[in-house]
Order: C-alpha cells, then structure tokens, then sequence
C-alpha cells in the first residue's frame, strides 16, 4: 500500500545547514535540478487520484471561464478549501502537497501541459533548471498567456 504522504525521498540536510558561514549553508541546501523533478514526479504519481486531480480539474475550470491559470496560486486555493471544507486538518493539506512546493511547481505545470495542451493558452512557463527535461515545451518558455485584462500582460 502507498502512503500517499510519503514522496519517497528522505530529506537531506547535513550539520552543514546550520552553518554560520551562508555559503556552506546554501551548499547543503542546494537541491540538484533532476531531485526537484523527481520530487515532483512522485507527487504526480501519489496524488493522481487525489489533490493532483483537483488541480487539473481546477486548471479546466479556469479555462472554461476563460481565466488565467497560476499554480502556486491554486495550490494555495486548493489547501485552504480543504481546510474550510473540514476534508482535513492544515498539517494534512500540507503533507498532500509535499512534492508540489515552489522548486518543483516548474515541473508539475510541465506535466499538466503534456496532458492538457489546451492549458498553454491560460498559462505562462519560464526557463528554469528543469527546462532541460522538456524540449519540446521550450517554445512556451518566452510566450504570454492569453490578456484577458486590457493592456495587462500575464505574468506567471
């Protein structure tokens, strides 16, 4: 059985990152480029039926309005909702969406475009360091979203 809590990589922080000198601190912190990807992968994979859904579901509302889509936003959304809605506590929302945190957002919005293209128009991707893992979304990469807002460009 899965434990959908459990992204299957142990957090790795040595003395190091406690370090008076800031420059070893952010050596120990350093997260390589593939990690977060992986990170975000396993989320995908563990929250498929769960909160992963509920992002898809909530990016096909979006666009269905004709509203712009931004994923650090909706996860947010999807986090308080849950909470409000008495499905779970604020530590189990938490835990639901590790995998998805900032770093590894680039990622999840990559696998949301490779299952609905129709997003690209609702959404905007920046070059980052998972860029190298999707070539064939890099033409996204420099292009706007929709403006659904007069002479407002969408700044994801």
């Amino acid at each position: 059985m899965i434990d959908r809590l459990y992204d299957g990589i142990d957090e790795w922080r040595d003395e190091k990152a406690a370090d008076a000198d800031y420059t070893e601190q952010r050596k120990a912190n350093f997260t390589p480029a593939w990690e977060k990807r992986e990170k975000a992968l396993m989320f995908i994979e563990r929250e498929r039926d769960g909160v992963y859904r509920k992002l898809k579901n909530q990016a096909r509302y979006r666009m269905e309005i004709g509203e712009l889509f931004d994923i650090d936003y909706e996860i947010k959304n999807i986090k308080r909702s849950m909470v409000r809605r008495e499905e779970c506590d604020e530590a189990e929302a938490k835990a639901m969406f590790k995998g998805a945190s900032k770093s590894q957002q680039s990622t999840i919005i990559r696998e949301m475009l490779l299952e609905m293209p129709e997003l690209a128009d609702y959404t905007r991707i920046r070059e980052c360091s998972v860029s190298e893992f999707y070539p064939q979304l890099r033409f996204l990469e420099h292009s706007a979203a929709i403006d659904t807002e007069e002479g407002g460009d969408y700044a994801a």
